[in-house]
C-alpha cells in the first residue's frame, strides 16, 4: 500500500498545482476591483436567454431594467414565447424579473426605457411596429400597469428604437423603418437589391403618449440602410440624434459606411441638415450621442477597419465640431458581432460617461475584451476603467448607462458565448458611486393628454458633409490594463515548475527508503 502511495505522490502533487493555477482564472469573466465599480450581478435569473437591455432610475433611487428575453417551446406544437422582461432593484435588493409584455417566438423587442420628473416610467419597444407604452414606476413590475401600446411607426418592417424625455415632459422618440427604395424593378432585380431600406425616423408627444407630431423622415436616403439609431438631450432642450448609413438590419444589405448627426434646438419641431462624417480610408459605424447638460454635445463612433474609438466635440449646440480624433488608451472590438453599440450619459458637474466594450491593444479575433468606462470632461479624457473584464470565450456587448442624481452610474450589458449566437446570452448589471456634491434637478408638471393623431411624414432637407477625419494618424500610446487577478495567474504560472521538481524529488526519496 506504502508502494502505491509512493508511486502515487507526484502525480497528486502536480494535479493540486495545476488545478491552483487553473483555479485562480475563475472562469472566463474577472471583474475589475478597482475603479469603485460593483461585482456584476446577473439579472436574468429565470429565463434560458436575455439580451439588450436597458436602463433608468427615478427619483427615489429605483434601478429599472428592461431587457428582451422568452420561453423555449414546451412541445412539438409550442413555438416558445418572447418576451420583454423588467427587473427593479428597491433599497438595494432586486426583484425578480417578469414578463411585462409578450411578443412573436421569433420577434426582437429591443426595448428602450426613460423616466420623467414625476417617476413615470416610458417604454419604447417592437412588436407590430415600433409602440410606446408606460408605467407608474412604483407599480412597472406588474404588466397590468403598462399601458396599452400606441404604434408611432409606420406599417413597414421597423427596428431598433430609442426616447427620452424633456424637463416639459415631452417624449421624443426615433426609430429606423423601410422604405421603398428609389430604384426601378428593373434594377432592384439586376443588382439584386432589396426592394426596402430603412430610414430614420422622428416623433414627439406632449401629453404622455396619446397624441404625437407628424413622423419626420431624419435620414432621407432609401437607397441606402440606416440604422442603430441614438438620441440625447441638451440643457436647453435640444435634440440631438445619431446614426449608422450604410448596412440595413433587416435586410442585411450593405456594409458600414459612415456616421450622421442631426440636431433640432427647439424640442423637435425643427431639424437641421443631416452632418455626415466620412472617410475614403476606412468605415465608421456605431455611432452613439451625448451631451453635458448644458451646450455641450459629444459622438463617439467606431472605425470599421482599424478598431478605433474615435470622438468629436462641439461646444456650441452641435453647430461645429473638432476634427475627428482617436480616443486615447482603448481599441474597438474586432468587428465580429454587428449589433453592439456604446451609449454615454452626464452627470451632475457636466462630465459625460461612456461605457463601450473594447481592447487595451491593437485586436485580434482571439483578444481579451472587457467592458471599459471612460469619462470626457469637455477637454480630456480619463484612462480607461475596467467593469468587466472577459478573457474566454464569452463576449460582453451593448452596454448602456443611466446617471442618478448626478452622482451615481448604472451600467448594464449582456454577454454572449461568441459570435453571434442568441444561446446562453445573459444579461448583467454594475454600478459606481462618483463622489459628487450636486444641486438637485427641478421639477415639472406634465400636459394634460388629448386623442391621438395619426401619422404624417415630413422630409428634412438633403445631407451635407463636414470636415472628415484625416485618413491617417498616429495611435496614442496605450498600455496593457490589468487587474488583480493577473498578478496572481503569474504567481500560480511561476509556482508550477517548483510545485513539479518538488513531486519529482519527494517520489525518489521516498522510494529510496522503501
Amino acid at each position: 500500500m506504502r508502494k502505491e502511495w509512493v508511486l502515487l505522490l507526484p502525480a497528486v502533487v502536480l494535479v493540486v498545482g495545476c488545478l491552483l493555477v487553473v483555479g485562480l482564472f475563475r472562469g472566463t469573466v474577472v471583474y475589475a476591483q478597482g475603479g469603485g465599480w460593483s461585482e456584476p450581478v446577473r439579472l436574468s435569473t429565470n429565463t434560458p436567454s436575455s439580451w439588450f437591455p436597458d436602463v433608468a432610475v427615478d427619483s427615489q433611487g429605483r434601478v429599472h431594467v428592461v431587457w428582451d428575453s422568452g420561453y423555449p417551446p414546451q412541445g412539438p406544437d409550442d413555438p416558445g414565447t418572447g418576451t420583454t422582461m423588467y427587473a427593479v432593484r428597491r433599497d438595494g435588493e432586486w426583484s425578480e424579473p417578469n414578463d411585462i409584455a409578450l411578443h412573436l417566438p421569433t420577434g426582437v423587442s429591443r426595448p428602450a426605457i426613460a423616466v420623467d420628473g414625476v417617476d413615470r416610467l416610458h417604454m419604447v419597444l417592437r412588436g407590430g411596429g415600433v409602440r410606446y407604452t408606460q408605467a407608474s414606476a412604483a407599480e412597472a413590475w406588474s404588466a397590468r400597469a403598462w399601458s396599452t401600446p400606441h404604434r408611432v411607426s409606420g406599417l413597414n418592417l421597423t427596428y431598433t428604437p430609442d426616447l427620452v424625455v424633456d424637463d416639459r415632459g415631452r417624449i421624443h422618440v426615433v426609430w429606423e423603418e423601410w422604405v421603398p427604395v428609389e430604384l426601378s424593378p428593373e434594377e432592384i432585380f439586376l443588382q439584386q437589391r432589396s426592394p426596402y431600406l430603412a430610414d430614420v425616423f422622428y416623433r414627439y408627444s406632449d401629453d404622455g403618449g396619446r397624441l404625437w407630431s407628424p413622423a419626420v423622415n431624419l435620414s432621407r436616403t432609401p437607397n441606402v440602410g440606416s440604422g442603430r439609431v441614438d438620441i440625447a438631450l441638451d440643457g436647453e432642450g435640444g435634440v440631438h440624434v445619431g446614426w449608422d448609413e450604410g448596412w440595413d438590419r433587416n435586410s442585411l444589405e450593405g456594409d458600414p459606411d459612415a456616421v450622421v448627426y442631426a440636431r433640432s434646438l427647439d424640442g423637435g419641431d425643427g431639424w437641421s441638415e443631416p452632418v455626415v462624417f466620412s472617410s475614403t480610408a476606412d468605415a465608421y459605424a456605431q455611432m452613439t450621442v451625448g451631451t453635458d447638460g448644458s451646450t455641450g454635445v459629444l459622438l463617439v463612433w467606431r472605425t470599421f477597419l482599424s478598431n478605433r474609438l474615435v470622438y468629436a466635440w462641439s461646444a456650441d449646440r452641435g453647430a461645429t465640431f473638432s476634427d475627428p480624433r482617436p480616443i486615447p488608451s482603448v481599441f474597438a472590438r474586432p468587428w465580429v458581432s454587428p449589433f453592439d453599440a456604446y451609449d454615454m450619459a452626464a452627470d451632475g458637474v457636466g462630465n459625460i460617461h461612456l461605457v463601450a466594450v473594447g481592447s487595451s491593444t491593437v485586436p485580434t479575433p482571439t483578444s481579451p475584451l472587457a467592458l471599459y468606462h471612460l469619462t470626457w470632461n469637455g477637454e480630456e479624457w480619463t484612462y480607461p476603467e475596467v467593469i468587466a473584464w472577459y478573457p474566454g470565450p464569452e463576449n460582453p456587448e451593448w452596454p448602456r448607462i443611466a446617471v442618478e442624481g448626478g452622482r451615481r452610474l448604472h451600467v448594464v450589458w449582456f454577454t454572449r458565448p461568441e459570435g453571434v449566437v442568441s444561446v446562453g446570452v445573459q444579461v448583467w448589471y454594475s454600478e459606481r458611486d462618483l463622489g459628487l456634491e450636486v444641486t438637485p434637478e427641478p421639477t415639472w408638471t406634465p400636459t394634460p393628454t388629448s386623442t391621438p393623431l395619426p401619422p404624417s411624414p415630413s422630409p428634412p432637407p438633403p445631407p451635407s458633409t463636414p470636415t472628415p477625419m484625416p485618413e491617417t494618424f498616429t495611435p496614442s500610446p496605450v498600455a496593457s490594463l490589468y487587474t488583480e487577478d493577473d498578478e496572481l495567474i503569474l504567481l500560480g504560472v511561476a509556482v508550477l515548475p517548483v510545485l513539479l521538481l518538488v513531486a519529482v524529488f519527494g517520489g525518489v526519496i521516498l522510494g529510496r527508503r522503501r
